[in-house]
């Protein structure tokens, strides 16, 4: 008998990634935390529910987003697949897509959204801090 040397299939997972992008247009954090939620879920190939911890920043004139994605077995590869060609091969239709989804949260909004940076996804660490101490009850002695 041989032994079976084939990897695991993809079990999903936690990953994290971000990426940056400008407007000349006005753009709150609300709004492009809301929008990015909703654009990277279309373009990762996940539900909406699957996209959390998003955060959004702004320095100087590039606004950077972070994100948190979970997989599933079925789109594991996929997700981080698209993940990985976002800036090259499907930048347009995610900027494309950003703008639609701004604008439907503020219809004043008249400009485009360049993709300055996509980040490949990174595997979300667990927290292994340990717990700080709590205090106890201690014997001791003395002569």
């Amino acid at each position: 008998a041989t032994e079976d040397t084939t990897t695991d299939p993809a079990t999903g997972g936690k990953y994290t990634g971000s990426f940056t992008f400008t407007s000349e247009g006005t753009v709150t954090a609300e709004n492009a935390v809301a929008a990015s939620t909703t654009v990277l879920a279309s373009q990762l190939g996940v539900d909406a529910s699957a996209v959390t911890e998003v955060a959004a920043a702004l320095d100087s004139d590039a606004w950077t987003v972070n994100y948190a994605v979970t997989t599933t077995s079925e789109n594991d590869v996929a997700t981080k697949d698209a993940a990985a060609k976002m800036f090259t091969d499907t930048k347009a239709a995610f900027e494309t897509a950003m703008v639609d989804a701004y604008k439907a949260l503020d219809g004043s909004f008249d400009s485009t959204i360049v993709l300055t940076a996509f980040a490949s996804l990174v595997e979300a660490t667990e927290d292994t801090t340990t717990d700080p101490a709590t205090g106890g009850k201690y014997t001791g002695s003395f002569t």
